[in-house]
């Protein structure tokens, strides 16, 4: 026969196994849980961040196609509301995403105000005028097209490298 001590120690030991591999388990799973709430978050981020940069994006396109009819009424007062509701939105679409306000909006803005001085100088009916509205017109397609694209890429994350 064994004697009681060594199936006590036996016992003990087999209570510790049972205890660490409990708490290896739920070591385990709780990293599992901790990385799927995180994936979760990151997800959120990302759909938040893209609806804000559309909603933005957007902002910005309704205020420079409203430019055009309003530069054809050639009412100064109304001119200049449109212009400030075209720098307000560039200023949303500079927040929302710097690389497209580098590469596109801040051309957008810049030919607008150009498009309109030289309206506001030579009229409408200028060639100058229809080559600054030409210009204003291709770079807007231009930003049109790098926010779609902004849009459609589904890795976008601002502040990672």
């Amino acid at each position: 026969m064994t004697q009681s001590w060594v199936t006590v120690v036996v016992g003990f030991l087999s209570a510790i196994a049972g205890v660490a591999g409990a708490l290896g388990a739920q070591l385990v799973s709780a990293r599992q849980v901790a990385k799927q709430a995180k994936v979760e978050r990151d997800a959120q981020w990302d759909d938040r961040d893209r609806q804000e940069r559309r909603a933005s994006y957007a902002r910005m396109l309704v205020a420079a196609r409203l430019l055009e009819p309003t530069v054809r009424v050639f009412e100064s007062d109304a001119i200049d509301r449109a212009l400030t509701a075209l720098r307000e939105a560039a200023a949303d679409v500079e927040l929302a995403n710097s690389q497209v306000w580098d590469d596109h909006a801040s051309e957008v803005l810049d030919s607008a105000e150009r498009w309109v001085a030289q309206a506001l100088r030579e009229g409408p009916t200028s060639s100058s005028f229809r080559d600054a509205q030409a210009r204003y017109r291709a770079t807007l397609v231009e930003l049109r097209d790098r926010m779609r694209a902004d849009l459609n890429n589904h890795d976008h994350r601002p502040n990672e490298k």
